[in-house]
């Protein structure tokens, strides 16, 4: 979801790319210049482009394609495990197909989101273990992705890239590689540990601030008061910005990577707080709706809505079919298909990406040397947001919606009972 995109838009400002994933399937399609992400604004028109002129194509050997590179680009989504801890086995196994194939004098930039740590304990042995020495015969840095799916092109230029590296050269080399390739505003930290929190602190911040929200509603809901009256006087502080309540957290970043936090060092408690939160909010929602209606026992219920975010074909942890769960031994649950498996990064193991991009390499004064090959995936992930749901199953108005960031996409509608 990030890889093709990122990929797309460095071509397409003339460098020359490889984009590797191990989806034989969607490494043709793309070699056809098919956009296998519809929902991807401005993405079919600049693929069709940036392959019929060759400056991108597409292959299944990351290993060979790493080998004829200078830049290396790693998007490979982190998610969590059965028990809460990150999963970064697909990108270790990238890195590992990455270091068999550098070159010395290669640049390799982590465009994920990890926990701290990771990438100088874990991926850059993976990365030496291919031959070369670390600070000697390349360099590695850290940069989060910080990007919306559904409109990342438009998003390259609209938030500054921050950047960390594993030793001051790297992080001076990938800043310059991201200001020659996209331009605009780089904030280069003091190292990848440093990077790899700053991603982690926005995630968690916003996770805090739906779970206060969630849990202000509940509140009110004891009292018998309109949340929303509540939260509309309330953000007429200038201080206050309480978000709009909803059935949880969405999406591969938000309900993530505050797990990220709470598996490493230091406090943690209050990400760990925020999430228990919300992953309670879809049981609250069926206990509410059943109250409402004087319980669920034979009801048919439509949901209506399984993305986690409006016009995004991606069903990753959507709070969506949560609900179903508490409520399907009581209730008849009517629930749409989900996206195809083209378009949901939720699809099995075997057909998740660990492609890299490169790029043609920045000398020291920022000037471009000749192109050669880039490479980067067809990754997923995104930002998050909330579904809405309130009460009654209303929703939201469109200023309510701008102001709190997200818009309305699920609702429950209680059918009669079949015969």
């Amino acid at each position: 979801r990030i890889g093709l995109p990122l990929a797309t838009k460095i071509a397409a400002q003339g460098h020359q790319v490889i984009g590797c994933d191990i989806n034989g399937e969607l490494v043709e399609r793309v070699n056809r210049a098919e956009n296998p992400l519809p929902d991807e604004q401005g993405l079919g028109e600049l693929l069709k482009e940036v392959v019929t002129s060759g400056r991108l194509r597409a292959t299944t050997d990351t290993t060979g394609a790493v080998a004829g590179c200078d830049t290396v680009l790693f998007c490979v989504a982190v998610d969590i495990d059965a028990a809460n801890r990150a999963d970064v086995s697909p990108l270790l196994k990238a890195a590992q197909s990455a270091g068999k194939g550098m070159q010395p004098g290669t640049l390799c930039i982590f465009d994920t989101t990890l926990p701290i740590g990771t990438t100088r304990a874990l991926l850059a042995p993976a990365l030496e273990a291919g031959g070369l020495r670390l600070s000697r015969d390349f360099w590695v840095a850290f940069s989060p992705e910080r990007l919306l799916m559904g409109r990342v092109i438009e998003d390259l230029k609209k938030y500054p890239k921050v950047v960390g590296g594993l030793d001051a050269e790297g992080g001076r080399r990938a800043a310059a590689f991201y200001r020659e390739v996209f331009g605009g505003q780089v904030f280069e930290l003091a190292s990848a540990e440093a990077a790899e929190l700053s991603k982690l602190a926005e995630g968690a911040y916003r996770d805090l601030n739906i779970a206060l929200a969630n849990e202000l509603a509940q509140v009110a809901d004891a009292y018998g008061i309109d949340i929303v009256e509540v939260t509309r006087a309330a953000n007429s502080q200038p201080y206050s910005h309480l978000h709009t309540p909803g059935t949880g957290v969405g999406g591969h970043c938000i309900p993530v990577y505050p797990h990220f936090l709470v598996q490493g060092l230091g406090p943690s408690s209050l990400s760990a707080r925020g999430r228990e939160v919300n992953d309670a909010m879809p049981g609250y929602v069926v206990e509410r709706a059943g109250r409402l209606v004087g319980g669920l026992e034979g009801k048919r219920v439509l949901v209506l809505g399984l993305t986690f975010r409006p016009d995004v074909a991606v069903t990753s942890h959507t709070n969506a079919t949560d609900p179903t769960k508490p409520a399907v031994s009581t209730a008849q649950m009517a629930i749409p298909a989900p996206p195809s498996p083209a378009v949901n990064p939720r699809t099995p193991p075997a057909t998740r990406c660990h492609g890299q991009t490169s790029a043609s390499r920045s000398s020291a004064n920022g000037t471009r040397a000749s192109p050669k090959p880039i490479r980067r995936p067809t990754s997923r992930r995104s930002d998050s947001t909330t579904s809405r749901w309130n009460a009654e199953s209303t929703p939201t108005d469109s200023a309510t919606a701008s102001r709190t960031n997200r818009a309305p996409h699920m609702m429950c509608r209680l059918l009669p009972p079949t015969a």
